[in-house]
């Protein structure tokens, strides 16, 4: 449970931020509510599939967390595309991707996330 705790907070917060160029303060933008909701849901369903126990309450305090003493924080996998490395999103979002269809579990938002960011680490674009 608690490492798909820490894969809500590392798929969620290091797709925005390294697809925005900004620190994870931006993910609690009210423009972007229910898109972060529903990332945060998604990788939920497919931990609960998992067997690991997550919050009822996990996208509301997920970003309440964000709106916290962490909202200046930048997550590695920005870091990493701000210094033009490759990032780390097969063991995030991608990995959610794989795990939900597994068990039948759609993922469109972390599916579209996985592709945005394939495609910033792609060198032929």
């Amino acid at each position: 449970s608690a490492l798909w705790a820490k894969l809500v907070f590392n798929a969620v917060g290091g797709a925005i931020c390294s697809l925005t160029l900004k620190p994870l303060g931006a993910i609690a933008a009210p423009r972007i509510k229910q898109l972060v909701t529903d990332l945060i849901e998604e990788v939920v369903a497919v931990a609960r599939a998992e067997g690991a126990i997550m919050s009822d309450n996990c996208a509301a305090e997920t970003i309440t967390y964000f709106q916290g003493p962490v909202r200046d924080h930048w997550t590695s996998i920005a870091q990493d595309r701000r210094a033009g490395r490759l990032m780390e999103w097969q063991a995030r979002n991608a990995v959610v991707g794989r795990i939900a269809r597994r068990h039948g579990i759609a993922t469109p938002f972390n599916d579209a996330m996985t592709a945005l960011l394939a495609l910033v680490d792609d060198p032929a674009y």
